[in-house]
């Protein structure tokens, strides 16, 4: 059965050829990868990718520790590692507004509410119990 392909006329090859020079082109040129100002999406906006020196100044040690590299180096014991977060703004499309409480932070005395960990009286099996 004979190939129906075109795969070597000069179009095709021109047509490869441009995306080689796109794509490194692409990879080069940084305004295609850095952000002018990087930011976390806030409200109304899809997730982002941002890279890792973006996050962090010292990214490789930090995820270094994360995938346990060199976790068991017994000749030279990884160091104890403190990341260094850069702060980001969030960028937020529309504000979201503060929506007042009628009666402040505290429920009114009519109303049930719904027992916290500091509120509730201690549970304790029965052979515990005094």
């Amino acid at each position: 059965m004979a190939s129906t392909r075109d795969k070597n006329t000069a179009e095709n090859y021109a047509l490869e050829a441009w995306g080689k020079t796109h794509t490194r082109f692409m990879i080069m040129d940084p305004t295609f990868w850095h952000q002018a100002e990087p930011m976390h999406p806030g409200s109304g906006l899809l997730p982002n990718r941002n890279r890792q020196s973006e996050l962090s100044s010292n990214w490789t040690d930090v995820e270094n520790l994360l995938f346990g590299i060199s976790a068991n180096n017994l000749v030279a014991p990884r160091p104890e590692i403190v990341p260094e977060l850069r702060p980001l703004r969030s960028l937020n499309v529309a504000d979201r507004p503060q929506i007042p409480l009628p009666w402040g932070r505290e429920p009114p005395k009519n109303q049930r509410y719904v027992e916290t960990a500091s509120t509730a009286p201690e549970i304790r099996p029965r052979w515990a119990r005094e």
